[in-house]
């Protein structure tokens, strides 16, 4: 079975995260956060240089495909994604 959902990289105490996550939880999408924390800053600047995104956070639509593929669609962060939604894309299919 085709699995859609949103990865959401986050910082802890970030309110543009905390707004990701509600926006998704109020659109009732599924979505995986990891959150980094002070102690994790290393980590976290992996994750910006890796898709080229200075903040946080950073959000990509997932889908793994029936036969394992996995497709990962960069949206970039919290406005991004705000206007992603409002255009229309969260069709699984």
């Amino acid at each position: 079975m085709k699995e859609t959902y949103y990865h959401v990289i986050a910082r802890n105490g970030c309110p543009f995260c905390v707004k990701a996550v509600e926006l998704l939880e109020e659109n009732k999408l599924h979505f995986h956060a990891d959150y980094y924390g002070p102690d994790q800053a290393t980590k976290l600047n992996e994750q910006k240089e890796k898709y080229e995104w200075n903040t946080v956070p950073i959000i990509n639509k997932v889908v793994v495909e029936e036969d394992g593929t996995i497709e990962t669609n960069f949206i970039g962060g919290y406005t991004d994604l705000r206007e992603y939604l409002t255009v229309g894309n969260t069709k699984t299919e």
